[in-house]
């Protein structure tokens, strides 16, 4: 006999910790939980089947938020601030919920961001890309059982976290000022602005508990966007400028900053550097259209900046 009481379609939140109810993600597409094993094959060649032996576990949760409580934003961009070669995970473990409108929590244990999400900043449009986050055995952790990884718990739902003022889509500000007034100050786009953070990153694998850890060994961040208001005599100034060749190009960088129009929202790459570019002629586009920058920090303090992502002014910090 069936029964429609079996049935589950549940849309849920994730929730950050150690820090609580406070940090929390919804997404109006759901959220992808995916529970991996990597195998490999031992060949029986009398009997023609292959056994499988597993040496690897993980969990790998993908969701694009759409509405996020203040303090989430920062939690996503976490890479830049770790030095070269240093642990994306830190020393000790931070969890992750997934938490369902059925009363139901899984539990990741030791969570990590492996993919941070890009940041589309388009009027009408939510503010973050995909984020991938996995999940994998702690530094006191047993790969054999499940509950390394995952644990299910009964938690009561509730949609304190939820706010239709949390999602931000906004008109932006665009601008990577030159110091003297110029287009700069005040960019145009045809289709908004759309921000990369690009990460490399290495897994250190143990023979008897699996992925134990991930490092990171480079950073950056690119910037892409269609502009309608930028001549080509800016362009030609800001990618040359008498820059004789062999000379380093961090010196024409120049920190590039968005603001959501309505406030609540506001990004800074750090010594951006515009990249070649394509002038075209015709008279159906702009001479200038696609550009692209990438971050190129200089050195402060031994702390390489790329990239903040804050619902606070910064401008008004310093």
């Amino acid at each position: 006999m069936s029964n429609r009481n079996l049935i589950k379609k549940t849309p849920g939140k994730v929730v950050f910790g150690p820090d609580g109810d406070n940090v929390t993600f919804y997404s109006s597409s759901g959220i992808s939980c995916e529970l991996q094993e990597t195998l490999v094959e031992l060949p029986d060649l009398i009997h023609g089947a292959s056994e499988q032996i597993v040496t690897g576990r993980l969990v790998e949760i993908k969701f694009t938020p759409t509405q996020f409580t203040a303090e989430a934003l920062e939690k996503l961009f976490t890479h830049g601030s770790v030095r070269m070669g240093g642990s994306i995970l830190g020393s000790t473990d931070t969890y992750v919920d997934v938490r369902t409108v059925d009363n139901v929590q899984r539990r990741i244990t030791c969570a990590y961001i492996h993919q941070e999400p890009a940041v589309r900043c388009k009027t009408g449009q939510t503010i973050l890309g995909e984020v991938v986050i996995r999940g994998i055995v702690g530094l006191s952790g047993n790969p054999t059982g499940l509950n390394a990884f995952w644990q299910r718990s009964t938690v009561a739902w509730d949609d304190d976290g939820w706010d239709p003022a949390n999602e931000i889509t906004p008109g932006w500000d665009f601008s990577w000022p030159l110091g003297t007034a110029s287009a700069w100050d005040a960019i145009d786009t045809a289709e908004g602005v759309t921000i990369t953070p690009k990460s490399d990153l290495t897994e250190d694998l143990s023979n008897r508990n699996g992925l134990i850890n991930v490092t990171i060994q480079k950073y950056g961040v690119e910037i892409t966007a269609k502009t309608l208001n930028i001549s080509e005599e800016l362009v030609l100034a800001a990618l040359y400028n008498d820059l004789p060749l062999g000379s380093r190009k961090t010196s024409l960088g120049r920190d590039l900053k968005l603001n959501a129009t309505t406030g609540g929202a506001f990004i800074r790459c750090f010594n951006a550097v515009l990249q070649p570019a394509s002038l075209t002629y015709n008279a159906t586009d702009t001479v200038v259209g696609d550009l692209k920058w990438m971050t190129s920090p200089l050195m402060s303090s031994h702390t390489k900046k790329h990239l903040l992502v804050s619902t606070t002014d910064p401008d008004e910090e310093e």
